[in-house]
């Protein structure tokens, strides 16, 4: 195999064959074309059919077939979560099947076409015209499969899906105690890619500031699913600059080409000013444009530098939110609007990051990255082998969770690594990470994001055992969370209660664990309380609590110049998953600075006030 080559199986993507199986067929068939040429990306949101299948007999009785009867399923939008479909499904986890006729001017068998689902939550199984095609098991992240040559024109070309909710050990987060909900069905686009059997993969921008300018790479991958040897090359243009390589892939293998160029008097990005460059990249056969693709990214660069963050060379204290990516009635699944407005009150409120604990949909992403809001997304692994939840069985109590946690971390890196708007890439939440088998674990994943990403901050999250936290040494800086008043320490009842209970039990925490790592920055990456919405008075959980709560911790915050900043848990109110109660007995989580349709708490205007201080203060400062 020649340098840059290699099988299209090991694709990041798609690098555990366990949990996917990606297949390609011989191309043959009819070579009859649409009538007008497909775009390379079309939207198959209508024309959808759902049915639940609470008693999984739809295998049994041949669901995926193409003559299978579906006269009675329900016309759906893709995509959607079940839940919102009717109120007897909310909630609902369990099998749905999803089925979707592909029109015959859709189908083009001179070309190459794949169908890319961009979440299915949880597994999803995948057959075209009864043949399956493919199974994956990640549920947060997108996975493709190839359709050529099973649509046919002329053939029914029936795309049937069965996806199946809920919690198992052996999905992640890793556990049977989860606290979002689990949102089910197609929960991010699917898309039918038409390209030529030689296409662009993926485009991998790092761009840095250096001196007045920017330079710049990109590593473009190049698959094929052609039979003979394709030799090209690859074109990249951004902001009047353009710089060619060569690139060879053998046949069915996919290669890269690494280019290098560099931006004069590049703009930087950051919360203050977020510049955007935009990016083609074209793949050439000679004179003859094979395919192309447009990307976005921004010049900036973040380091950890002693106890500080710094961006773009200045000094960065973090002013953080934690966040779920949930609104009411729609769940994950919410248009580009709700998410703007969101993130715009987020960033009017004095914060300029949000932590997320699983990967978020590309339009938060997108956002976030025009506004200039900085993002720490996670590895959706979280609470696995907690000493507060019931003990896995025994055929769990290992890293086998490890294995499918590191695929969606090479697929996280390989969908997001262009958005600017990432400084820090977690690998998990509160999990026993202090034992030898979860400090190995952490150090497999920090290494492997190390491989992956180099331009970023990593860490992981942990809420006990400090001085046991060896994996930290990996990390480029230490995340804790600490919630003293609420579940640490004595319990704060009244206000009076906290600044004994709350602010110097968390200021002296903070100070313990800075000695525990010398010469690295610490994140208190949640602290917070309830506040129930629309309640009052000197009594737990009212609103009036929750902004003295949060006005505490901050003070904790400010008294440790050590520590780079806080992220309070959480940004908006949301629901629980069945089954799960956090002290509040309800299947709701009223921990946010806003409630779930978004009305401001009394605890976002102290918190939000104590924030824009902050920033009034570091500009005075010379």
């Amino acid at each position: 195999m020649d340098e840059g080559e290699r099988p299209l199986a090991v694709r990041p993507r798609f690098a555990c064959v366990a949990l996917v199986t990606l297949l390609l067929f011989p191309l043959a068939g009819p070579r009859a074309a649409p009538a007008a040429p497909l775009p390379r990306s079309l939207a198959l949101s209508h024309g959808w059919l759902f049915q639940p299948d609470p008693l999984e007999i739809g295998l049994a009785e041949g669901w995926q077939q193409p003559g299978f009867d579906r006269a009675g399923w329900r016309a759906v939008v893709v995509p959607g979560a079940w839940d919102a479909y009717d109120a007897t499904m909310d909630g609902y986890e369990g099998v749905g099947w999803y089925a979707c006729r592909m029109p015959a001017e859709r189908i083009d068998a001179r070309a190459w076409q794949r169908l890319r689902f961009g979440r299915a939550n949880h597994r999803a199984t995948v057959w075209i015209d009864g043949e399956k095609v493919a199974e994956d098991s990640l549920g947060y992240l997108p996975f493709e499969v190839a359709a050529t040559p099973r649509m046919r024109p002329g053939s029914p070309g029936w795309i049937v899906v069965r996806v199946e909710n809920g919690v198992r050990y052996d999905w992640l987060p890793g556990t049977t105690t989860v606290e979002w909900v689990q949102y089910g069905g197609l929960l991010e686009p699917v898309e039918l890619l038409t390209t030529s059997r030689v296409f662009i993969g993926h485009a991998a921008i790092d761009a840095r500031p250096s001196g007045a300018d920017a330079s710049v790479s990109v590593v473009v991958e190049v698959e094929s699913a052609a039979d003979t040897v394709f030799t090209g090359r690859v074109r990249v243009e951004t902001a009047g600059q353009s710089t060619e390589a060569a690139v060879r892939v053998a046949p069915r293998k996919a290669g890269e080409a690494t280019l290098e160029l560099v931006l004069p008097r590049a703009r930087t990005w950051s919360p203050e000013h977020p510049a955007l460059y935009d990016l083609e990249v074209r793949l050439l056969d000679g004179p003859r444009e094979l395919d192309a693709i447009a990307e976005h990214f921004g010049v900036r660069s973040i380091e950890a530098r002693g106890r500080e963050l710094r961006l773009n060379g200045q000094p960065l204290r973090l002013r953080g939110v934690n966040r779920y990516n949930e609104f009411p009635k729609h769940g994950p699944v919410a248009d580009e609007a709700a998410i703007r407005a969101d993130l715009k009150a987020i960033k009017a409120a004095g914060a300029n990051l949000v932590r997320v604990h699983f990967p978020q949909s590309p339009a938060t992403l997108r956002i976030a990255d025009e506004l200039g809001l900085l993002v720490m997304e996670e590895v959706p692994l979280n609470w696995w082998r907690a000493s507060w939840h019931r003990p896995a069985p025994p055929e769990y109590q290992n890293d086998r969770i490890i294995d499918a946690a590191e695929l969606a971390l090479e697929r996280l890196v390989w969908r997001d690594v262009n958005h600017p708007s990432i400084v820090i890439w977690s690998m998990a939440n509160e999990c026993n990470t202090f034992d030898s088998l979860g400090v190995h674990a952490m150090e497999r994943l920090l290494r492997r994001a190390r491989v992956l990403d180099r331009s970023r901050l990593l860490t992981y999250v942990a809420n006990r055992s400090y001085s046991k936290q060896k994996a930290f040494a990996l990390a480029d800086l230490v995340a804790v969370n600490l919630y003293y008043g609420m579940w640490e320490g004595e319990s704060a009842d009244r206000r009076a209660d906290m600044e004994p209970r709350v602010r110097v039990p968390t200021r002296e925490a903070l100070g313990e664990i800075a000695a525990l790592f010398p010469g690295k920055p610490i994140l208190l990456s949640e602290f917070g309380t309830i506040g129930i919405p629309g309640t009052g008075g000197d009594t737990r959980f009212t609103e009036d609590f929750q902004a003295a709560y949060v006005t505490s911790v901050w003070k904790a915050v400010r008294d440790r110049p050590e520590i780079c900043g806080g992220v309070v848990w959480s940004w908006a109110d949301y629901r629980h998953r069945r089954g799960f109660t956090n002290d509040y007995p309800a299947f709701f989580g009223p921990f946010g600075l806003v409630t779930l349709d978004r009305k401001p708490k009394k605890a976002l205007g102290v918190l939000g006030g104590l924030w824009k201080e902050d920033v009034a203060g570091a500009r005075a400062t010379p």
